[in-house]
């Protein structure tokens, strides 16, 4: 079949603040839309109308950026990180893919999720789609610790998500638990993004691994701003269908945090609750009153903190960085 040529994929550029932080990579940021478009071609004309329903692209593109931004930091960009960012977004958009099917999500940034278009065959067949793509790219790189930190990356996100489905329903976890779970997850592609730009870079050791210290961190703060927005935000304005976590009985912080504060009694009670339908506003309100939602922004704001003090230097790219980091602490 002839090579049907992929649309534009509704790619915008982030809005508001994040635009501002990623002015110094903006028109970089452009090309790894770009390449994106490109790695999402194939030769079947019915295989690439599914890809054109993919989001890689549409979203604010917060992982290339700091990519990108990490690059600037170390240097000069050069087209090694722009093919970088492109395979970390691949990376990222497979998982939401597969997340989707997951969580049974209906939206993601304002659209109907591939599954819910497409189905869940379809939507998993294109998350590995994706990740082939990716791990093809790293393979030209010609840059041979690429492709390894890429693979062993994708081996922990895979850990991080089986070891949270384990321990769904398991409210005997604690905050090391979970912590270790969402840096499988989430944290270990914001640390492989960063770690691989300042290699690409050929920065010395050090600062290497400062960046990758960014990029966990970051990471976790993302990771649990995201999980209390998933209690408290509003599905329009967030883009994607939020209380999937209280649903699917995933012990996430704020519910974490919550048991802990509580007696026998009262937590046998408010296990007895969490078995059953807790309506969102019922929630919300048992953990502003237990301190959780409070407690639980304090931890991310102390992640995002880190992660803005773990780089070295003043300059533009590196105040960008901080300044993500800080915002990305604020956000719920």
């Amino acid at each position: 079949m002839p090579i049907r040529k992929i649309s534009s994929l509704g790619m915008g550029k982030p809005a508001g603040q994040m635009a501002e932080f990623f002015a110094p990579v903006a028109e970089e940021l452009q090309q790894v839309r770009n390449r994106l478009r490109e790695h999402l071609i194939t030769s079947y004309n019915s295989v690439n109308q599914q890809i054109e329903t993919i989001s890689a692209g549409r979203g604010k593109m917060l992982r290339p950026a700091l990519v990108l931004l990490s690059g600037l930091a170390c240097g000069k960009l050069r087209p090694e990180h722009i093919e970088v960012a492109a395979i970390v977004e691949l990376v990222h958009t497979a998982t939401l893919l597969h997340d989707d099917v997951i969580d049974h999500a209906r939206t993601r940034r304002n659209q109907p999720t591939v599954n819910c278009l497409w189905g869940n065959t379809a939507a998993v067949l294109l998350g590995d789609f994706l990740l082939s793509r990716a791990f093809l790219a790293s393979e030209e790189l010609n840059l041979p610790v690429a492709a390894k930190i890429l693979s062993q990356t994708a081996q922990q996100i895979c850990q991080g998500e089986l070891l949270q489905n384990l321990r769904r329903a398991d409210w005997t976890m604690g905050q090391d638990d979970y912590t270790e779970i969402i840096e499988a997850k989430t944290a270990v592609l914001f640390s492989a993004a960063c770690r691989l730009s300042a290699i690409v870079s050929e920065a010395d050791p050090p600062t290497t691994e400062s960046f990758a210290r960014y990029g966990r961190s970051f990471g976790l703060a993302f990771q649990i701003t995201d999980d209390i927005l998933d209690i408290t935000g509003d599905d329009k304005k967030i883009g994607k269908t939020l209380g999937t976590d209280a649903a699917q009985k995933k012990p996430t912080l704020p519910l974490i945090h919550c048991l802990g504060r509580q007696n026998i009694n009262q937590r046998k009670i408010l296990l007895e609750t969490f078995s059953g339908e807790l309506e969102p506003e019922k929630l919300v309100q048992l953990l502003n009153d237990s301190g959780s939602l409070d407690y639980v922004r304090g931890v991310a704001k102390h992640f995002a903190a880190e992660a803005a003090a773990s780089l070295p230097g003043q300059t533009a790219a590196v105040e960008s960085l901080r300044k993500i980091a800080l915002a990305v602490g604020n956000r719920a």
